[in-house]
């Protein structure tokens, strides 16, 4: 066992350097030079695999259920090989005949795609469906079941991916009581007029999930659904906050409706034991009314002063890719074996229309949206001691949308260094120690380029201790 947890290790160590590798051969700049293209590739290459996975489902599925009946004990695995073909003919062979026979364009890779994904597909299916308990079968056929009704009610459910389906309906119902504060022309006065909000909403969300376990630890994972993500209190509220030093004044907007996102996430998971886990996942979503803060100098309610204020915006994109692994190293010698090591990052796409008249045709990134996200992070868990040391870096994103690029907000990089440790002196008590920002980075804002910084705000380092008793 130790053997596999250190080869899982290994394994993950060696993919990790192999694509830093990569990415330093390349050059940061190249990639994000070719981004574009980049991208354009990567989504024609998903639609060919996924196309050829259809394929290859619709027909290694039947196949394996066939290949599984009584009538073929014995010759299933002959059978078997005709499938094998996809890996037994050379690639470039089944591409050149393909391209002869179909010609040039994407139906040649998707054949030869087709081909290569059919014998596991078959294999998986068959070992699924023959490893159904015996007695589960026999107990159907107890019950009266016919060999169709035991087919579809129990072997299948017991062999095929786990699929999960259904549709949440929500309804919101909101109210707000606030003031609506109207100033003079002259700025130094003004009244103040009760306002009530009302909204009420529903919202119809379906969602399928698929599940395939796979041989050797493997998980592949597929959804596609709709969700709802409603306003904060702050931003949906009546209200109205005043900065006269700073000419600025911020509303919330009771107007604000939710936004819904229609969701596709694909996902492959390999576990490492009991006690590790390395996954890659992909994905899109579609946003309509998205909420984004902007920022007016041109209101007549409020003339001279800087206006931030919620609004929906049209649509948003988002594609991206993210990757985890996460390991305890349980084969190290004792007393070594509570080493917890991880990483991950996120890697994202996004384009916005924010639907604003006076910059109407302009594409913006998604607001509080970072393109890129890593993190770290080691630790010990063992002896009562639990212990993490955590690294996170953001890339900078768009915060508020103003009169013009020049005025657009951004939230600068950020690197933070947090600490944790947790001891337990007998299961009902403990102790623990927190560190927060050991690097000590600011939050800064800039507006248009990095060299205008807006705001900087330092909190410094944050050390908590305590004493945890559960009654």
């Amino acid at each position: 066992m130790a053997i596999r947890y250190g080869k899982g290790l290994m394994g993950g160590a060696v993919v990790i350097a192999l694509l830093a590798l990569l990415v330093h051969w390349i050059g940061i700049n190249t990639i994000e030079h070719y981004r574009d293209d980049l991208l354009f590739y990567l989504q024609a290459h998903l639609i060919l695999v996924l196309a050829s996975m259809l394929a290859a489902l619709v027909v290694g599925i039947p196949a394996g259920i066939f290949l599984s009946r009584p009538s073929m004990v014995g010759r299933a695995e002959r059978f078997m090989q005709i499938f094998n073909i996809g890996n037994t003919v050379p690639p470039l062979a089944v591409l050149a005949i393909a391209l002869g026979i179909l010609g040039i364009g994407s139906g040649p890779a998707i054949f030869a795609l087709f081909l290569a994904s059919l014998l596991p597909i078959v294999r998986n299916t068959y070992e699924g469906l023959k490893n159904v308990q015996g007695s589960l079968k026999e107990a159907a056929v107890g019950i009266g079941m016919t060999p169709t009704q035991v087919l579809w009610r129990v072997e299948l459910p017991n062999a095929v991916p786990i699929i999960i389906g259904g549709v949440r309906v929500e309804n919101t119902q909101f109210k707000a009581i606030g003031n609506q504060v109207d100033v003079a022309a002259n700025g130094r006065s003004f009244t103040v007029t009760p306002r009530v909000a009302n909204s009420s909403y529903t919202n119809v969300l379906p969602g399928l999930h698929l599940r395939y376990d796979a041989a050797d630890d493997w998980v592949l994972r597929a959804s596609a659904n709709k969700t709802v993500s409603r306003p904060s209190f702050g931003d949906v509220s009546p209200r109205v906050g005043y900065s006269r030093g700073d000419e600025e004044v911020r509303l919330g907007n009771p107007e604000l409706d939710p936004y819904e996102s229609k969701n596709i996430d694909l996902s492959v998971e390999k576990y490492i034991g009991s006690t590790g886990i390395v996954s890659l996942g992909l994905f899109h979503k579609s946003i309509d009314g998205y909420i984004v803060q902007t920022v007016r100098t041109n209101d007549p309610a409020y003339g001279g002063f800087d206006v931030t204020q919620p609004i929906n915006g049209r649509k948003a994109t988002v594609r991206g890719a993210e990757f985890n692994w996460q390991q305890q190293l349980a084969f190290l010698p004792d007393g070594l074996d509570g080493l917890l090591v991880g990483a991950s990052g996120t890697w994202l796409d996004t384009k916005f229309d924010a639907g604003i008249k006076d910059r109407a045709g302009e594409d913006f990134t998604l607001p509080r949206a970072s393109k890129h996200v890593y993190s770290a992070h080691i630790g010990y868990e063992k002896y009562g001691v639990s212990t993490r040391l955590a690294a996170v870096y953001r890339s900078e994103y768009l915060d508020s949308i103003g009169k013009g690029r020049a005025f657009d907000i951004y939230v600068a990089p950020n690197t933070q260094l947090d600490f944790s440790l947790d001891y337990k002196f007998t299961p009902r008590v403990s102790m623990y120690f927190e560190a927060q920002n050991l690097l000590d980075k600011p939050l800064e804002l800039y507006q248009g380029t990095r060299s205008r910084t807006l705001q900087m705000e330092e909190y410094g380092r944050t050390y908590a201790l305590g004493l945890k008793v559960a009654l």
